[in-house]
């Protein structure tokens, strides 16, 4: 995921004055949603890892506070609409390292 994250924030400064705005809306949307993937991924980590991959989204600046509202759809499903529910306020770090200690208290 890291490596599509990759690609899509190359493509974005690549192709931005070539590409039209619809197109460069969906290239940021792309990125959230991967970043959202990535963290939701990154939870199940033992915590040192989990917060090298926040550093390392940090440092990369892609790691915005701002909650992606447009994830939330019945479109694939109740499982999946209660999964994004609860990963909604993943970029916000307190929840973020919250959720990191429950998955690790149901791992054990």
């Amino acid at each position: 995921m890291m490596l599509m994250l990759d690609v899509y924030s190359e493509a974005l400064i690549r192709y931005s004055d070539k590409y039209p705005d619809t197109k460069i809306k969906n290239i940021q949307a792309r990125i959230r949603w991967t970043v959202d993937n990535i963290l939701m991924s990154a939870v199940r980590f033992p915590r040192t890892r989990c917060l090298e991959v926040w550093d390392n989204l940090k440092d990369k600046g892609v790691l915005g506070q701002y909650i992606t509202w447009e994830r939330i759809t019945l479109k694939h499903g109740l499982k999946n609409l209660i999964n994004t529910l609860i990963g909604l306020p993943i970029k916000i770090k307190p929840y973020y390292l919250l959720l990191n200690v429950i998955m690790q208290k149901m791992q054990r």
